[in-house]
């Protein structure tokens, strides 16, 4: 028989960081001690914070778990040791596709900005996506968007964003087009 100390798969050991955020108000949380996930979730939505996760896949430095292809693109062995940095409070970052002209001729690139924040390895981002639209790219600074932007040959804003959601794991409301 199970004994009275040990935890049942709904419940969370409780570090000092969360012990903290849950003990706002008249109850107190002390480190160690085991909260159910629905008390912790309630705690969260009562005091109306958003919070958003990396999902790691194996063996990555920090990266949003990915599905289908991108498993086998971004995957590896190990997850990272502290995944305590992963846990954020507010809204998820936006990711931004926007559309340019060249300067010369008819054609057009695709600039993804915002893709670091999610912690995808932008070079392997980028030879993913290459990849997926038969296309270059690359990663370089923009002005609007800022550094660490990634540029995709062509038109591809619809692609890329199917890409983000599907493959890379990235909420659908959290990618704009613009």
């Amino acid at each position: 028989t199970p004994s009275a100390t040990s935890q049942n798969r709904s419940d969370v050991c409780v570090d000092a960081r969360l012990a903290s955020a849950l003990s706002k108000g008249g109850k107190k949380v002390q480190p160690g001690a085991s909260v159910s996930k629905a008390e912790i979730g309630k705690a969260f939505e009562s005091k109306g914070l958003e919070l958003y996760t990396a999902i790691v896949p194996p063996g990555s430095e920090c990266r949003y778990r990915s599905v289908g292809e991108a498993t086998a693109l971004l995957g590896g062995d190990a997850p990272p040791a502290d995944l305590t940095e992963l846990l954020k409070y507010g809204p998820a970052p936006m990711i931004t596709i926007r559309v340019t002209d060249k300067v010369s001729g008819n054609k057009t690139q695709t600039l993804i900005g915002g893709v670091e924040k999610y912690h995808l390895k932008l070079s392997d981002f980028a030879k993913a996506l290459a990849k997926h639209n038969a296309s270059s790219s690359t990663v370089r600074d923009d002005p609007v968007l800022g550094p660490n932007t990634v540029m995709v040959q062509g038109n591809v804003a619809q692609s890329v964003m199917h890409f983000l959601v599907e493959a890379a794991g990235v909420p659908r409301d959290r990618v704009e087009i613009v």
